[in-house]
C-alpha cells in the first residue's frame, strides 16, 4: 500500500535522502520508500530495518558489511545498492539501504493479479535470476530469500534481484526457530533452511525452482496453511514437477532436489535453462504489473524539470537510440547505458565502457554522471530545482514540453490557452481521415504472402519463417497423437493460401499426445505388467528385484513414476512417462545351521521356524555323539537353501558295546570261539593255556565280569588257572 501524504513534512535520512511515499513492505523487519537523493538529483529507493534488525553491536557490525559487499557488487540482473546508513529516530538507531529505484513493478505483483506465465516466459524469469545469482554467489554472497517479491523490473524492462543478505540480518533478529520465520519467506524455504541448517548457493536455487512453478502452474509446491507445515512438507520431498512444462521439466527437478549436494548450482542451472530453451517456442513479452505511477512520472511526450524520471539535455548534444536506452554525443560516443556495464575510475570522474572508451568526462561542458543525473554547468556547478516549499511538503515538478532532440521547452501560452472542444474536433477529424486513407491504401498497396506448407513444422522454425510477412500471428496449443510436443499441427488458413501484410494467421501447436492414466501393476507378473505400460504409450522398467514371503517369483510388489513418486494409479500422465517396476524374488533363501549334537526333536522345531524340513535317515553307533543326537547332516552348515528344503540327518546309538560272554573255566578253544562271536578278539593270555582253563577276563589291566558291556572289538586278555 503507497503512502500519500504530500501535504506533511518529508523526512531526510543523512540530509541528503528525502523519503517520499512508502511502495512497498517486503519482509516483517523493513519497508521501502520513494525518496530523492538530494546530492545527485535522482530518483532512489531507501529500504528502512526495523531496530529489532541490529539490536545489538554484533547485528550492527554484520548489517554494515552485508552493506558494504552489496555496494561492491554490480551486475545487470542485481539491484544496485548505493549507500547505507543508521539514523536516529525517535532516539531509536534505525539502520537503512539505498538502493535503485525500480518502477516496472515485481514478479509478484504480476501473479497477484491472477496471470500464469507460459514455460518459454518462466524460463526467461529463472535464466536473468540465475545469472545475478551466480555473479553474487561467486563472491560469497548468498541471498537467503529469493521470491516473487524480491524479483523487480526496471523501466527497460530488465528483471534484477533485490534483498540480498536482508533475511540473514532478519533472521539472526528473529533466531532459528521455524515458527518465527515470516510465512511469505518459509514457501520458498530450501529444505536446508527448513531444518535450519547451514546454506550456500545452492539453497537460492531451490528457492528459484519452486518461483518458477509458481510462475506457471500458479500454485507453490508444499505451501501449507502455517510456517512451521510449510517448512516440514519439504524435508526429504521431492519437488513435484509436471511433465506439461516439457523441456522446462528436467531442469526444475534437478534444481529442486531435497539433497542440495545432487542440486544444481546457479550457474548449472542457467546453463541447463539456456539449453532448454532451444526446444520451447519464442515466448511473449511479460505483462509487467507497475506497483502505482511515480511522484515524478510526466505524460507521453513530456518530461519534469526535476529531472528525476527522464534527464534530458538541454543543450542538445545527447541522443538516443531507437529504444531510448543508449545516449550518445554527435561524435557517436556512449554517454549513458541504463543496461550497466559502464565502470568508472576510483574517484567517480570518468567513466569507461567494457572496451576502455571514456564516455563521461568531467572536462566536458555539460557532462552527465553515468546514473542519468543532473547535468552541470562549466564551472562544475549542479543546478538544483527547489524540492520543498518552507511547509516542507513537496511540489509536483513543473511540466514542460520536449522538443525532437529531447531538449526542454516551454508549453506556448497560446497552446494552454486553446478551448479543449478545438482538439477534439480536429483529433476526431484527423481520425477519420487517417481511417480512410489507411483502408484505401491496405487495399490498393498491402501485398500479400501465400501461406507456406507448416504442418509438421518446429513452432521457432515458422516463426522466422513467417515474421517477415508481419501478420498477426495466433498461437494456440492442442494435444496431438501425430505431431511432437513444440511441432505445428495445422494452420488457418491451410498452405498455398494468401494473406495481406498485417492480416491475422493462426498457428496451432501440439503439445504432444494427450496424457495417458496409469494402470494398476501390483499382483501382475513382470511381463504382463511392461504389456500393460506399453499398451498406453508409457514405459516400464524393472527397478529392482526383492524377496518376498508370501508373493512369487516374477509378481510385480510396487512401482512409481520415476519423475513423480506421489502418483497412483489412475493418474494422468503424457506419454513416454518411465515408469519403475519392483518384482518379486520369491522368500528369502534359509542358512542352514550347524545341527551336530543337537538333539534331533529340537532341531526338527529350529528348522520348522525357518521354513525347513528335517528328516532322520537313519542311526549309527557314535562314540562322541551322545544317544538320540544327531551326528550327520545331508546339508553343510550355513548353505543357504529355498523355503521348503528337506534337510537328511542321521541320529546317534552312541557307542557299539557288547555284553562279554561268562567263559569262566571254558578251555582256550571254547573261551575264544565265545569271544569272536559277539565280535572281540583275544589279546594276551597267561597259565597253562594248554589244558587249564580260564580263569580271568581283563581290558587293559581292568578285571571283566561277565555280562559287562565292553565296546564291540576289543582285544580281552585271559588267564588260565594251572
Amino acid at each position: 500500500m503507497v503512502d500519500s501524504e504530500e501535504n506533511s513534512p518529508r523526512q531526510v535520512l543523512a540530509g541528503r535522502y528525502e523519503l517520499g511515499a512508502r511502495v512497498g513492505t517486503p519482509g516483517r523487519l523493513s519497508a521501502v520508500f520513494e525518496a530523492i537523493d538530494l546530492r545527485l538529483e535522482r530518483a532512489v529507493a531507501v529500504k528502512m530495518l526495523d531496530p529489532h534488525a541490529v539490536a545489538t553491536p554484533e547485528l550492527l557490525n554484520r548489517f554494515r558489511t552485508v552493506a558494504q559487499e552489496l555496494i561492491a557488487v554490480s551486475h545487470p540482473n542485481i539491484a544496485a545498492v548505493y549507500d547505507f546508513g543508521e539514523e536516529d529516530i525517535d532516539g531509536v538507531l534505525t539502520p537503512y539501504l539505498v538502493m535503485e529505484l525500480l518502477s516496472g513493478g515485481s514478479l509478484r505483483a504480476i501473479l497477484d493479479r491472477g496471470r500464469t506465465l507460459s514455460p518459454s516466459q518462466a524460463l526467461l524469469v529463472g535464466l536473468d535470476i540465475c545469472r545475478g545469482l551466480d555473479h553474487a554467489h561467486r563472491k560469497g554472497i548468498i541471498h537467503g530469500d529469493v521470491k516473487p517479491s524480491n524479483m523487480l523490473f526496471g523501466a527497460d524492462r530488465r528483471l534484477r534481484i533485490a534483498d540480498f543478505g536482508v533475511t540473514r540480518l532478519v533472521g539472526q533478529a528473529l533466531g532459528a526457530e521455524a515458527s518465527a520465520i515470516d510465512i511469505t519467506s518459509a514457501r520458498y524455504a530450501s529444505p536446508e533452511q527448513a531444518q535450519a541448517k547451514r546454506i550456500d548457493g545452492r539453497s537460492d536455487v531451490y528457492s528459484l525452482a519452486l518461483v518458477l512453478v509458481e510462475c506457471v502452474t500458479g500454485q507453490v509446491p508444499f505451501a501449507a496453511d502455517t510456517t512451521v507445515a510449510t517448512l516440514a512438507a519439504r524435508i526429504d520431498r521431492l519437488l513435484p514437477v509436471s511433465a506439461d512444462l516439457g523441456a522446462l521439466a528436467a531442469v526444475l527437478e534437478r534444481a529442486g532436489r531435497p539433497n542440495p549436494t545432487e542440486r544444481s548450482n546457479a550457474s548449472e542451472f542457467g546453463r541447463a535453462l539456456v539449453q532448454a530453451a532451444g526446444q520451447m517456442p519464442r515466448p511473449k513479452p511479460l505483462p509487467l504489473a507497475s506497483e502505482g505511477a511515480s511522484l515524478f512520472d510526466a505524460p507521453a511526450g513530456q518530461e519534469t524539470t526535476t529531472e528525476l524520471t527522464r534527464f534530458a539535455d538541454p543543450t542538445g548534444q545527447l541522443r538516443r537510440d531507437s529504444t531510448g536506452a543508449i545516449e550518445r554525443d554527435p561524435s557517436g560516443t556512449i554517454r549513458r547505458d541504463p543496461t550497466g556495464p559502464i565502470t568508472r575510475d576510483p574517484s567517480g570522474a570518468i567513466a569507461r565502457d567494457p572496451s576502455g572508451v571514456i564516455v563521461r568526462d568531467p572536462s566536458t561542458a555539460i557532462p552527465r554522471d553515468l546514473t542519468g543525473g543532473s547535468p552541470r554547468d562549466p564551472s562544475g556547478a549542479i543546478p538544483r530545482p527547489r524540492l520543498t516549499d518552507p511547509t516542507g511538503s513537496t511540489p509536483r515538478p513543473r511540466v514542460v514540453g520536449v522538443d525532437e532532440q529531447g531538449r526542454a521547452k516551454e508549453l506556448a501560452p497560446s497552446v494552454r490557452r486553446r478551448p479543449v472542444i478545438t482538439y477534439l474536433l480536429l483529433v476526431l477529424g484527423l481520425l477519420v481521415a487517417g481511417t480512410l486513407g489507411l483502408v484505401a491504401y491496405r487495399k490498393l498497396t498491402v501485398p500479400s504472402f501465400e501461406v507456406p506448407p507448416l504442418i509438421g513444422v518446429d513452432v521457432g522454425v515458422a516463426d522466422n519463417q513467417i515474421a517477415s510477412n508481419e501478420w498477426v500471428v495466433d498461437v494456440q496449443h492442442e494435444r496431438s497423437e501425430t505431431q511432437a510436443q513444440g511441432k505445428i499441427v495445422r494452420t488457418d488458413p491451410i498452405a498455398g493460401v494468401k494473406i495481406k501484410r498485417g492480416g491475422p494467421f493462426t498457428i496451432v501447436v501440439s503439445d504432444g499426445p494427450p496424457p495417458s492414466p496409469l494402470p494398476e501393476l501390483v499382483d501382475k507378473p513382470i511381463d504382463e505388467a511392461l504389456a500393460a505400460l506399453t499398451a498406453v504409450g508409457l514405459v516400464g522398467q524393472q527397478a529392482e528385484a526383492v524377496y518376498s514371503e508370501t508373493v512369487l517369483p516374477g509378481i510385480v510388489l510396487s512401482w512409481q513414476v520415476t519423475t513423480s513418486p506421489g502418483l497412483k494409479a489412475g493418474a494422468a500422465v503424457v506419454r513416454g512417462t518411465l515408469v519403475d517396476i519392483v518384482v518379486s524374488n520369491g522368500p528369502a533363501p534359509r542358512e542352514v545351521k550347524d545341527l551336530i549334537g543337537a538333539n534331533f526333536d529340537g532341531a526338527v522345531q529350529i528348522l520348522a521356524a525357518q521354513g525347513l524340513t528335517l528328516t532322520k535317515t537313519g542311526e549309527d553307533f557314535s562314540d562322541d555323539v551322545p544317544v538320540g543326537a544327531i551326528m550327520a547332516q545331508s546339508v553343510a552348515k550355513n548353505t543357504k537353501v529355498e523355503r521348503g528344503a528337506t534337510v537328511e540327518v542321521t541320529v546317534s546309538k552312541g557307542p557299539d558295546v557288547v555284553p562279554v560272554p561268562p567263559i569262566g573255566g571254558a578251555t582256550f578253544d571254547a573261551a575264544k570261539a565265545a569271544l569272536e562271536a559277539v565280535g572281540f578278539t583275544i589279546g594276551s593270555y597267561t597259565g597253562n593255556y594248554f589244558t587249564g582253563t580260564v580263569s580271568g577276563v581283563s581290558l587293559h589291566g581292568q578285571q571283566v565280569v561277565g555280562l559287562q558291556p565292553v565296546k564291540r572289538g576289543s582285544s580281552l586278555d585271559l588267564t588260565f588257572s594251572s
